[in-house]
């Protein structure tokens, strides 16, 4: 890319920092422009027709203001609305879902990973299909409490451990009863990031050796 390449990103509200964050050190040089939907947060609770019309618009957006790529942060929005982006735009456009999966492939010790995310992600089946090409068997969870808490900014919240710890108990006693044990944790929204600590705290707690 060139020096000069603007690189629009954008999610449902600032978990796509994240993303952003990470990106900086790969790419330098470009110019970054960033989105967060905040106003209709969050996406992992609406229909794929809510959301696919939410991720056009800010892939509009972010293209008529001078993008030249398009990252889409928002794993919902990948999962759920990637073709429609693509459709509707004239610019390269890289989500996070494959990413994603690649990541908890190196990172993982069996072929056993837990994934996290909203409840649209989990109901698409995206990580489950993508990790499956990579020869992992996911298991996932949906969390739909976790977003509306990381953006309150209640990362050490009390509140944030107990629905937490639950969330984790329930995906770890459904992933033994089918006798599997996660290796890997793969945070599969780009909230839980700023939550990692008390995830792999919890998972400690609850016995469980995966990472996150």
């Amino acid at each position: 890319m060139s020096p000069r390449t603007t690189i629009g990103v954008f999610d449902s509200g600032f978990g796509g920092l994240t993303v952003l964050r990470a990106l900086l050190p790969l790419v330098p040089n470009a110019h970054y422009i960033y989105l967060g939907d905040t106003a209709r947060l969050p996406y992992g609770a609406k229909s794929q027709t809510t959301i696919a019309r939410y991720a056009v618009e800010s892939a509009k957006f972010l293209e008529d203001n001078g993008a030249d790529r398009l990252v889409i942060a928002c794993n919902t929005a990948t999962a759920l609305a990637l073709p429609d982006i693509t459709d509707h735009v004239g610019i390269p456009v890289t989500g996070v879902i494959a990413p994603g999966a690649q990541a908890a492939l190196a990172a993982a010790t069996n072929t056993d990973i837990l994934v996290l995310a909203t409840a649209a992600t989990v109901a698409s089946h995206a990580y489950r299909d993508v990790a499956a090409t990579f020869g992992l068997q996911a298991h996932e969870k949906a969390c739909p409490l976790l977003v509306p808490l990381v953006e309150e900014g209640w990362t050490q919240h009390p509140v944030l451990f107990d629905v937490l710890r639950i969330y984790l108990r329930e995906a770890l006693d459904e992933m033994r009863a089918l006798g599997q044990t996660p290796s890997a944790v793969l945070l599969g929204c780009t909230h839980y990031p700023l939550i990692a600590g008390p995830v792999a705290e919890l998972l400690r707690e609850l016995g469980s050796d995966a990472g996150s």
